[in-house]
C-alpha cells in the first residue's frame, strides 16, 4: 500500500536483474509517477489489475519469453500478485515476501469505524469538499502501541524511516480507500 517504484519494488527488481532476470518495477495507478486521481487512492482490485497490465507489457518485449513470466510482490503487493495470478494464466510463478492481506488487516483493525469514515469521505467528495487523507501506516514507528498489527508496525518501521522514505510516497491515502481495502481479499477464488 502506498509506496513508489523507487522503494521496495525497485530494489528487488535491481537485484533480480543483476541475477539475469528481466525485471520491471512500476508505480501503481494513483501512485508515484503514474496517472489516476485522486492521488494516493488505495484500490486493491486496481492493484491486481496493475499487475496484469505489467504482465501484458512484458509480453510485448522481444527479450521476454511470454511462457516464463513470474511475479514478485512484497508486503501488500504479495497479495496483489497472488490475486492477479489466480486469473491471469500468463503468470507462471509467484513469489512473495512478507505478504499481507491488506483487506483482512483493515477488517480486523476497525471495520465499522473505517467504513463509516469511508462513507462520510465519499459524501464529502460528492459535495465538492477537499479529499480527506489519512496515513497508510503510522508516521512515527517509535510511538506505535503493541495493539497495532505487526505488519503495520513493520511497515511503518520500513517506509517511514530514512532507509525507505521517498518524496513521492507521502504515506497518505484518501479516506474513501478504506472501504475498497476492507472489501478486498487476495484469496477470492
Amino acid at each position: 500500500m502506498g509506496g513508489v517504484k523507487e522503494q521496495t519494488a525497485g530494489l528487488h527488481a535491481k537485484l533480480l536483474s543483476e541475477k539475469g532476470f528481466i525485471a520491471l518495477a512500476f508505480d501503481a495507478a494513483h501512485q508515484g509517477k503514474s496517472r489516476g486521481k485522486p492521488r494516493g487512492l488505495e484500490d486493491p482490485t486496481q492493484r491486481a489489475e496493475d499487475v496484469r497490465i505489467a504482465v501484458t507489457y512484458m509480453t510485448t518485449l522481444e527479450e521476454v519469453d511470454p511462457e516464463r513470466i513470474g511475479a514478485l510482490g512484497v508486503y501488500a503487493s504479495g497479495g496483489y500478485v497472488s490475486c492477479a495470478a489466480q486469473t491471469d494464466v500468463r503468470i507462471k510463478a509467484v513469489a512473495t515476501l512478507s505478504r499481507a492481506d491488506v483487506g483482512l488487516l483493515f477488517r480486523e483493525a476497525a471495520l465499522n469505524e473505517n467504513l463509516k469514515k469511508a462513507g462520510a469521505a465519499r459524501t464529502a467528495e460528492a459535495k465538492g469538499e477537499k479529499v480527506e487523507r489519512q496515513p497508510i501506516v503510522p508516521d512515527n514507528p517509535v510511538s506505535i502501541p503493541d495493539t497495532v498489527p505487526v505488519l503495520f508496525r513493520e511497515g511503518s518501521d520500513y517506509y517511514r524511516t530514512p532507509r525507505a522514505q521517498h518524496p513521492r510516497d507521502p504515506n497518505r491515502c484518501p479516506v474513501r480507500s478504506l472501504d475498497l481495502i476492507a472489501n478486498y481479499s487476495y484469496y477470492a477464488l
